[in-house]
């Protein structure tokens, strides 16, 4: 299962600027993924397949 989730909060390295989620945004962003929730709303996002060879 996947969503899309905004304005998640980052931390950022200071010795080398990465950015990076605490554990709890982590599992917080994992409680919204497998929540029963209704979402705040509904995106449509083109899907592409790549041609294995």
């Amino acid at each position: 299962m996947s969503a899309l989730i905004e304005n998640v909060p980052t931390g950022v390295c200071q010795v080398c600027g990465e950015e990076y989620f605490k554990a709890e945004i982590v599992k917080e962003m994992e409680r919204l993924v497998h929540s029963m929730e209704k979402p705040k709303k509904i995106v449509e996002v083109p899907l592409r397949e790549m041609a294995v060879a």
